[in-house]
């Protein structure tokens, strides 16, 4: 009983920190490439547990100065869209974590590419076993990934 009040408790205080916190990122000048982030686990929400995933834009590609572009817990929707620059290389940082009474998982994945102006790309995260996650950038108008799409897991913002 513990375990899954601190799992409540938990999820509780990390929903609230997410709500509201999700901050549109714009491009004032030059071309753009609209992501639409989407929420890509199966199960959110249950007794005593949770899945909360958050995606961010890593401008330097390093962790410091990264920007969260969208989150998501079961009180949020489906998925996010938002703007950043295109023409030049883009780093993405995403992560899942899941929590069940005192079990806790974590996963994360980069990827970077170089968005075309005017594309727009499905970006997900999903969890597969335990810890292991596969993230997926889709051009909408190929339904392929970006050609130069590389993914770094020695990078990790989490």
């Amino acid at each position: 009983m513990r375990a899954i009040m601190k799992s409540a408790i938990f999820v509780a205080i990390f929903a609230a920190t997410m709500t509201g916190t999700v901050q549109s990122q714009g491009t004032s000048a030059g071309a753009s490439a609209t992501f639409v982030f989407r929420k890509a686990y199966d199960r959110g929400l249950g007794f005593g547990s949770s899945t909360a995933q958050s995606y961010y834009h890593l401008p330097a590609g390093v962790c410091q100065g990264r920007r969260r572009l969208a989150s998501f817990s079961w009180l949020s929707g489906a998925e996010r869209e938002r703007q950043l620059p295109a023409g030049a290389p883009v780093t993405l940082w995403m992560s899942t974590m899941r929590a069940s009474g005192a079990w806790r998982s974590n996963c994360g994945k980069s990827v970077r590419f170089t968005p075309r102006p005017g594309a727009t790309y499905d970006v997900a995260l999903r969890a597969v076993v335990g810890s292991h996650c596969e993230a997926s950038v889709v051009d909408r108008s190929t339904g392929q990934a970006p050609a130069d799409l590389s993914f770094d897991d020695k990078l990790d913002c989490g």
